[in-house]
């Protein structure tokens, strides 16, 4: 069986980012040597990926 490409497996969403924000994002990721998608999922994995305290707070929560 062929693998299908990485960019027709991969989900795309669109973002409408506020003025100023294009190029804050290219400076950062020029200064971090990433491209600017590397960035923006870097960015997007810290806040969709929780530290290991977040983890135990969040199974704390709900236990409570």
């Amino acid at each position: 069986m062929k693998e299908e490409p990485m960019t027709r497996t991969q989900d795309k969403y669109i973002v409408r980012l506020p003025d100023g924000w294009r190029d804050a994002i290219k400076v950062r990721a020029a200064r971090n040597r990433r491209t600017m998608n590397a960035e923006i999922l870097s960015a997007l994995e810290a806040l969709v990926q929780p530290s290991q305290g977040d983890e135990r707070q969040s199974v704390g929560e709900a236990r409570a």
